[in-house]
């Protein structure tokens, strides 16, 4: 029997809460509940994308405020009162428990189940990339999906993670990143373009202007960067980002790391795509074969 006879969908939701978390983090319970909702045929709960009350962004001076308005489409979910009465009135079962909801939703009594934090990281959604890439592209606000167009991914994509990570010491260093362009150009035998997508200051990016064929995107959308940088053909990551996680996990292509902790599982077909370097940037060789032939 499959699970669309099992279960009366009208009676079972999903509710992704998304915490006040940057953009990156917040995306692991809205895919995992994405995903929730094609295996059972349950409906989505709008997730609350803008947060107002976010002051560690100011008190930091960064330029990315977090706040997310009008970058996410919720029509196609169920939102406003008729949200809220689902939630105060039906059961809420956390994700773990989602057989116990589906139990009760087969009774003919509605049922919520919650998707929390960032469980296990993009192990549970490594099987489903084409449906999360898919959905995400759906929800995309009408004016992200125009800003995006027709971006053809014929680029090197530079994530350089600065704000919160300048501020605690985490930041991956400018020459790492340089010496990553310059060799993964080397590798692939022509001078790609390189387009650098970042939360730093001005006076942050100075020295990524010195290099030829390099465009520095202004600030946009948070999504928006994550998107075009899922388009690139090779992607340079800051270490330790979810933000340059998610564009490697959607986009699939080679993604070069820095040296520190190993790069999270991404890609369930091409493990070997996530390529460390040494601390200087230098590429192992098995790497090389890889650029060579993207």
């Amino acid at each position: 029997m499959s699970t669309e006879q099992l279960l009366r969908t009208d009676y079972l939701y999903a509710y992704p809460l998304l915490g006040r978390t940057g953009l990156g983090n917040m995306l692991f319970p809205w895919a995992r509940a994405e995903v929730f909702c094609a295996r059972t045929g349950a409906r989505m709960l709008a997730p609350w994308w803008f947060h107002p009350l976010r002051l560690g962004p100011w008190l930091r001076g960064e330029k990315d405020k977090r706040y997310y308005i009008r970058q996410f489409d919720n029509s196609r979910n169920i939102g406003g009162f008729s949200r809220q009465r689902v939630v105060w009135s039906a059961p809420n079962f956390g994700e773990s428990r989602d057989a116990e909801a589906i139990a009760v939703a087969h009774r003919g009594h509605p049922a919520v189940v919650t998707f929390e934090g960032m469980s296990e990281f993009f192990e549970p959604l490594l099987p489903h990339q084409q449906l999360v890439r898919r959905r995400l592209e759906e929800t995309l606000h009408p004016r992200i999906r125009r800003a995006l167009g027709s971006c053809n991914g014929e680029f090197i994509g530079v994530h350089v993670r600065r704000g919160d990570f300048s501020f605690n010491g985490m930041a991956t260093p400018d020459e790492w990143f340089l010496e990553s362009i310059a060799n993964v150009r080397k590798c692939m035998g022509r001078r790609l373009p390189a387009l650098i997508v970042s939360d730093g200051l001005e006076k942050e990016l100075l020295s990524f202007r010195q290099l030829e064929d390099v465009h520095i995107a202004p600030t946009g959308p948070a999504i928006l960067d994550i998107m075009r940088l899922s388009r690139c053909r090779v992607l340079v990551a800051s270490l330790g980002s979810s933000f340059s996680m998610w564009a490697a996990y959607l986009g699939g292509m080679p993604t070069i790391w820095p040296s520190g902790e190993p790069p999270k599982k991404l890609n369930a077909v091409r493990p070997d795509f996530q390529i460390q370097t040494d601390d200087h940037g230098s590429l192992p060789p098995a790497a090389v074969e890889i650029l060579k032939g993207n």
